[in-house]
């Protein structure tokens, strides 16, 4: 009796892990390639530290080039873009920090 249940318990648990091992090679391939989503006006705004309108009035004037558009005609924006955008901005701002934050050459290490 215990060993006909033995078997029956051994048989299911081998089939489960076969079947979670297929699934996990299904869902969890290791050359899976992840890609960061593209973002919203309203995010590259806060980013950039700029209103939603400053973009759209910058799209409108050519000073910074046209992104994809997504449902509804939203704009949306790759960080390769928010980048390329940070530098144009830059570029003609009273303060080019302002767009690019961080550390400058000579600044002093804080720890």
């Amino acid at each position: 009796m215990h060993s006909v249940l033995h078997d029956k318990l051994r048989a299911d648990a081998d089939r489960l892990s076969e079947a979670l091992d297929h699934m996990s090679k299904l869902f969890l391939a290791p050359k899976e390639v992840k890609t960061l989503r593209s973002f919203t006006t309203a995010e590259v705004a806060e980013l950039l530290r700029v209103s939603d309108g400053y973009l759209s009035k910058a799209h409108f004037d050519d000073r910074i080039p046209d992104v994809e558009q997504g449902p509804n005609n939203k704009r949306l924006y790759t960080a390769e873009q928010i980048l390329g955008i940070r530098n144009i901005l830059s570029q003609n701002a009273k303060d080019p920090h302002q767009f690019l934050p961080g550390r400058r050459p000579g600044d002093n290490l804080q720890i």
